[in-house]
């Protein structure tokens, strides 16, 4: 049971990322233009479980949700992302 939800926990983690990743693949396009930017912000994801929010970090303490949501805040704009565990 134990070595199936450390399983669970890599195939989750290995979703966010590339859910990251294909967030930032328009950015390297512009990378230039962004290198030339005066002001740029820190995005940090941040996990929501019904009104709570917490950082990813909390997944490694429970099992892996059927159903997750990421919320990353950028430009003044929150933006959810809504992983289903296949």
């Amino acid at each position: 049971m134990m070595h199936r939800r450390r399983a669970d926990n890599c195939t989750l983690r290995a979703a966010l990322l590339h859910a990251l990743v294909l967030l930032s693949v328009p950015l390297a396009a512009h990378l230039p233009d962004v290198m030339k930017l005066e002001q740029y912000e820190t995005t940090v994801p941040l996990l929501l479980d019904g009104t709570k929010q917490h950082s990813i970090s909390w997944l490694r303490s429970r099992s892996p949700p059927a159903l997750l949501q990421i919320m990353i805040e950028a430009e003044g704009q929150q933006l959810i992302l809504s992983l289903k565990k296949n």
